[in-house]
């Protein structure tokens, strides 16, 4: 029986919409080879561009746009609150 190249690999489920959020209207304020300084309304976030996922618009200081980060990160950071399970 012919067998399909990485048909038969671990790997996790893919990623879906609900495991993201997006922020609009983010200003990256100032820029470390490390993280970018993301001011979003009054809050401002130091962000490493590894946590961006795609879909993010900013990427140096200056730049005026959209983020899209996973959902746990962003809770963890205090910019949307945990929701948790409900029956």
């Amino acid at each position: 029986m012919p067998r399909v190249l990485g048909a038969d690999s671990e790997r996790g489920p893919p990623v879906q919409y609900e495991d993201t959020i997006e922020i609009r209207g983010v200003t990256v304020m100032r820029q470390t080879d490390v993280a970018l300084l993301c001011r979003m309304g009054n809050q401002h976030r130091w962000i490493a561009p590894t946590q961006l996922q795609p879909g993010s618009t900013v990427a140096h200081s200056g730049d005026v746009g959209t983020i899209v980060l996973k959902r746990p990160f962003a809770v963890e950071q205090g910019l949307v609150p945990f929701q948790g399970l409900h029956d």
